[in-house]
């Protein structure tokens, strides 16, 4: 809820550098390697130390990879679960997109066994406890023999070529490293065995340890994320009270999504002092995205996404997917050279090669979305509207479009917020509401100015 808490967690790193704690023998440890590199460049710039000097910045994978001195060719990949496929007649096809869903990695059915044999692994529970919690009666497609089948597979095929996934890694037995303090940022999103990993190998000889995170943020409960752990943790409780984001309207539904989940820690916090806005549309398409500042464009599920894409690019628009630009950088590369050239400016070699591979008549008589004619039709229609509108093809995008579970952790000033969601997804919010509601919350308050909530369009939605 951007109440100061990566400020809070600098000042705790600042008492301890003053207090002559040298920054390797500090443990700054995040969920995600965003965050992580979000907290180290911001103390590397306030401090003055090198990355060398704080080998214990990192998540907890990543540690653990270190501490295991593994190479690359040793960790599981896409080629090793296509061999067990290929044994057992299942395919894979995960992917991010599905994944930040809050479901399985992709819909095959061995991406379904993979994410079930990880989730047992991570809450430290049988593979027939995840099967029941996870797939249970509702999907006819899986089975309990083919579960165990397929985790009996991994292990063996692990275990004959020596090479370990990244769940392994936590699991191996390893010596407490030697540290005298540990801050673990994010961590309402560890799973138990994450936990687990930091009693036995991060904290033991630690002699101060900083636990921040919120718990109304816990969105990755689907993949393991053990909140409660989070929720019941001993010592000294500090709750920052005052929001450094979010303006009164917007921290006003925030309070009345947060104030239903059941199980949370109680807590108050201020808004900002400005009003913000919150507004209902009955169709994305009137929302004015030319309203100045950066916008994210969100849906709780990958497929709804496709129609904020075609609504942007109708508008002429550019636009990130997920935090990448998708506006292809060897088109905008091209465009540049082939106009330079047409202006009598001679390209460079790997200039020119690059526009003849893009036009079936590379010759600079013409404009460039006639001459550059291998590039698609409806790609160079995107280009010719943004520059049309007064847009670059070569500045960062200011419309973000992603998963609510994308944008985790990240702000902007002005959020439209869909709120249809898949079947499957509201089914699964039937059996577990507070999960969703803690979605839904991470949502809303992305926002820094404005929210644009997006009434439903089909029959299974949020309502906000």
């Amino acid at each position: 809820m951007s109440t100061g808490k990566s400020f809070e967690l600098l000042k705790i790193i600042d008492m301890e550098l003053i207090n002559g704690i040298d920054p390797s023998r500090i443990a700054v440890l995040t969920f995600t390697k965003k965050a992580n590199e979000v907290i180290l460049t911001r103390a590397i710039e306030k401090f003055g130390f090198n990355e060398k000097d704080a080998p214990y910045w990192v998540t907890l994978h990543a540690l653990a990879y270190r501490r295991l001195g593994l190479r690359r060719n040793e960790v599981m990949g896409p080629k090793n679960y296509t061999e067990i496929g290929n044994a057992l007649g299942l395919t894979f096809g995960g992917s991010v997109a599905a994944i930040e869903e809050g479901f399985y990695g992709g819909r095959n059915k061995g991406d379904r066994y993979q994410f079930l044999d990880g989730f047992a692994r991570n809450r430290m529970i049988t593979t027939e406890e995840a099967f029941r919690l996870c797939a249970g009666d509702g999907d006819e497609e899986l089975n309990k023999f083919e579960m165990r089948r397929f985790s009996n597979t991994l292990l063996s095929y692990k275990k004959d070529r020596g090479i370990l996934d990244f769940t392994d890694m936590l699991e191996i037995p390893q010596g407490p490293i030697d540290v005298d303090v540990v801050i673990v940022d994010e961590a309402q999103d560890l799973s138990t065995l994450q936990w687990d990993y930091l009693r036995r190998v991060v904290i033991p000889n630690a002699q101060r340890v900083y636990i921040a995170g919120d718990d109304d943020q816990a969105i990755y409960q689907w993949s393991g994320a053990d909140v409660v752990q989070f929720q019941t943790l001993p010592g000294r409780r500090v709750i920052l009270d005052q929001s450094h984001r979010i303006p009164r309207a917007i921290h006003q539904l925030a309070e009345k999504i947060s104030f239903t989940i059941k199980t949370r820690c109680a807590k108050m916090y201020k808004p900002m002092d400005k009003e913000g806005l919150i507004r209902y549309y009955s169709d994305p398409e009137d929302v004015d995205l030319s309203v100045s500042g950066t916008w994210y464009l969100l849906a709780r599920n990958s497929y709804l996404l496709s129609q904020l894409i075609t609504i942007v690019r109708d508008q002429g628009y550019t636009y990130s997917i997920r935090g990448e630009s998708a506006i292809i950088s060897k088109h905008v590369d091209a465009i540049l050279a082939y106009e330079k050239w047409r202006k009598g400016i001679e390209p460079s070699t790997a200039d020119k090669n690059l526009v003849e591979k893009l036009s079936t008549h590379p010759w600079p008589g013409t404009i460039w979305h006639e001459a550059l004619d291998k590039i698609p039709r409806n790609e160079r229609d995107w280009y010719i509207s943004v520059l049309r509108r007064g847009g670059s093809l070569t500045k960062a995008p200011r419309i973000n479009i992603g998963t609510i579970h994308s944008v985790k952790g990240g702000e902007s000033d002005h959020v439209l917020l869909m709120t249809d969601m898949s079947m499957a997804t509201w089914h699964a919010a039937e059996m577990n509401p507070d999960a969703e509601k803690r979605c839904w919350y991470v949502g809303a308050t992305r926002a820094r100015e404005s929210l644009h909530i997006i009434r439903a369009q089909r029959d299974t939605a949020w309502d906000l």
